[in-house]
């Protein structure tokens, strides 16, 4: 990716999890803040599948309420936060920032 490219990644989303109660509720979340098209399977080798190959993440994600979505959903947590890093570390250029807060 060129440095124009770059500049038209959108800067920062912003994804408030406090409120979520069911995995597809996270899912459906991550679809529409992220913009994955309507094809998005709801699970987490879709979400790989989506953010290594069909979208261009945002330069920074911050999800706040993040205690909250690893108190319910502790093992979907751990896999979500394996694949950002996973990406990040494969396509450095496609890096993305990812921020967990409380």
């Amino acid at each position: 990716m060129d440095n124009n490219q770059g500049e038209l990644r959108t800067k920062q989303v912003i994804i408030d999890v406090s409120n979520v109660e069911t995995l597809l509720q996270f899912h459906q979340l991550l679809k529409e803040k992220l913009s994955f098209p309507d094809i998005y399977g709801n699970n987490w080798a879709a979400f790989w599948d989506v953010i290594s190959r069909m979208i261009e993440l945002p330069m920074k994600i911050t999800f706040i309420g993040w205690g909250h979505l690893y108190q319910r959903f502790p093992e979907d947590a751990e896999i979500m936060m394996s694949k950002f890093e996973k990406l990040n570390k494969k396509y450095p250029s496609e890096a993305a920032e990812i921020e967990y807060r409380e």
